[in-house]
């Protein structure tokens, strides 16, 4: 719950900060919020070598860019859900087994996945994350697209 009221909190100083109240800022900011306070709590192995930082850069704009890119394209997905003449539409009940070993980056993901139309993570009981999706052709699929657009880049940041 203190997750979701700093990425909220996080979001709102930021409309504050660039003084725009727009969708796109507020998620600017509850990402750059979440992204910091996950860094603070990650226990780093060894030091903060200059590559290991840099790298962990890499991967974190990697990921901001592939969460911008499935949200915009959830976006249009919803859009047309909604303003189809039938409403056809596969709602589904995902648990999720998530490789990630520390608390804060399986907080992370299931962040990322909430923040995502069309999607929310309903709990988190150690490695299970327990999430519904408005709109699921086959759990299998949703499985792997969330293991390959979000858990596979928490997991190298975990490596580092």
């Amino acid at each position: 719950m203190r997750w979701v009221a700093l990425v909220i909190l996080g979001g709102v100083l930021w409309m504050g900060l660039q003084g725009r109240a727009e969708l796109s800022t507020f998620c600017a900011g509850g990402l750059l919020a979440a992204a910091l306070a996950w860094l603070a709590r990650l226990p780093w192995r060894g030091t903060l070598a200059p590559g290991r930082l840099a790298r962990g850069a890499l991967i974190v704009t990697r990921l901001t860019a592939r969460f911008l890119l499935d949200v915009t394209v959830a976006n249009v997905q919803q859009l047309r859900l909604v303003l189809s003449p039938r409403l056809q539409i596969r709602p589904r009940w995902i648990r999720f087994t998530t490789r990630l070993e520390h608390p804060a980056t399986r907080t992370a993901l299931g962040v990322l996945i909430s923040m995502t139309p069309g999607t929310v993570t309903e709990d988190l009981q150690g490695e299970k994350l327990y999430i519904h999706v408005l709109n699921a052709s086959s759990e299998d699929d949703t499985v792997a697209r969330i293991r390959d657009r979000f858990e596979r880049l928490l997991l190298d940041l975990e490596a580092l």
